[in-house]
């Protein structure tokens, strides 16, 4: 089968044909604008953006490649530093490479997964009680006296009963069937697709997967000294159902083609709330990650709130009550000029939180050169002589990941570190 390899925010125009089984996950992949899939003349016109993975039609694969990240071993690493996922760690072996060389993520996440899985299995499933109503010869728990006057008046052979039952058939146990399950189908190796498969047929007789509802199921559970053990395994599961991202997630029909595609804007913004609140901690600067303001842009008239603002992070000291604003942008600004919109969106948040003489805020983006990358740009007025300031900063992500492992700062630390300090005052 044909290959087809892009990375991310750049375009390739293919010789080839869609099959008719390809228009279902053609017509997804148009409607969530993940990427943009035109047909012409000439071939297909395959045009990425901010997610990287695989795209598997009925006679060639599409590869986003995630440059930026170090493909996908960085990305990987990127995953394992940001989502906590111990279990990734371990894997440093020869079939962890062989399957980086074939280019297929998703088939390292799924190995993974299963390894994650099968460590759950050897420890022995967690239960716990699931309130069930039954119509049973003998009360057991509750009777239930409306629902007995309402189906049953004047029968006593038959109870309607609520009680608790201790079951395996919980959230915790859910969610990993749910990843193998569509894991099993959508593998390519076949090592992996049969030990996928093996641990569903374990995973389906002790729960059902039906009963999930995706919406809340990740707000859901807590985790405790009971349940610890399951969060590796929960954070690949979600990889794997986010990264799929496909209405038909439930149906067991195989599916001739799919999706697997990873929001890296997303990713980036995370990796960068990580590592942006270890290496200011140690200096004394607070970062809060995605704070709602709704008093910024302010209706004169109605005198309430008329949109809010979200800038990605905001930066303090004890030292100003001055804030400063940081936007993440995961876009090419090594080659080409940052975006206007972007460029309006952070000119407003220095305005809004930097209340200093020089307002100014912050842009980072990753790059494929250095880390201490950097321009800055400004607003000139004649009669206001120190307009707001914004600077843009890229961030060399596998260069950075390297000083994490060797647990020593570095120069992406102190570079940021410096800057941050600096507009603070």
């Amino acid at each position: 089968m044909p290959k087809y390899s892009i990375g991310e925010w750049k375009s390739i125009t293919i010789d080839e044909t869609f099959h008719s089984t390809d228009q279902s996950i053609l017509a997804q992949l148009r409607l969530s604008d993940r990427i943009e899939i035109d047909e012409l003349k000439e071939g297909i016109r395959i045009k990425a953006k901010s997610w990287v993975g695989l795209i598997h039609f009925q006679d060639f694969e599409i590869q986003v490649v995630p440059k930026l990240a170090g493909e996908n071993l960085g990305l990987v690493n990127m995953l394992t530093y940001t989502a906590g996922v111990a279990a990734l760690k371990r894997y440093k072996n020869e079939r962890y490479l062989e399957i980086l060389e074939k280019g297929s993520l998703f088939d390292l996440i799924v190995w993974v997964f299963c390894d994650a899985c099968e460590k759950i299995l050897a420890g022995g499933l967690l239960f716990d009680y699931e309130r069930q109503e039954e119509s049973l010869t003998s009360i057991r728990g509750r009777l239930l006296i409306d629902k007995q006057y309402r189906r049953r008046f004047g029968q006593i052979d038959r109870l309607e009963c609520r009680f608790d039952e201790h079951s395996s058939n919980i959230l915790e146990n859910q969610l990993l069937a749910l990843g193998l399950f569509k894991a099993g189908s959508l593998v390519q190796d076949d090592q992996i697709r049969i030990r996928a498969r093996k641990l569903w047929s374990i995973l389906s007789e002790v729960c059902r997967i039906d009963q999930i509802d995706i919406d809340s199921a990740r707000y859901e559970i807590t985790y405790n000294r009971l349940n610890d053990h399951y969060r590796d395994a929960h954070q690949l599961a979600w990889m794997i159902i986010d990264g799929l991202g496909v209405e038909d997630l439930f149906k067991s029909t195989l599916t001739p083609s799919f999706a697997f595609l990873l929001d890296m804007n997303s990713l980036f913004e995370q990796f960068l709330n990580k590592y942006l609140t270890e290496i200011l901690r140690k200096n004394k600067l607070v970062l809060t990650y995605q704070h709602h303001d709704r008093s910024i842009i302010w209706d004169i008239f109605q005198n309430r709130s008329y949109s809010q603002v979200i800038p990605d992070f905001l930066i303090s000291s004890g030292n100003t009550s001055n804030r400063l604003a940081v936007d993440a942008k995961y876009k090419v600004y090594d080659t080409r000029k940052v975006d206007p919109g972007d460029i309006s969106q952070v000119f407003l948040y220095a305005y809004a939180y930097d209340h200093s003489s020089q307002p100014t805020a912050v842009v980072i983006f990753p790059t494929e050169e250095k880390t201490d990358q950097r321009s800055s740009m400004m607003i000139r007025q004649s009669h206001y002589p120190n307009g707001a300031k914004i600077h843009v900063l890229g961030i060399n992500i596998p260069e950075a990941l390297g000083e994490i492992q060797e647990k020593k700062p570095g120069n992406n630390a102190s570079f940021f570190t410096n800057v941050f300090t600096s507009c603070l005052g």
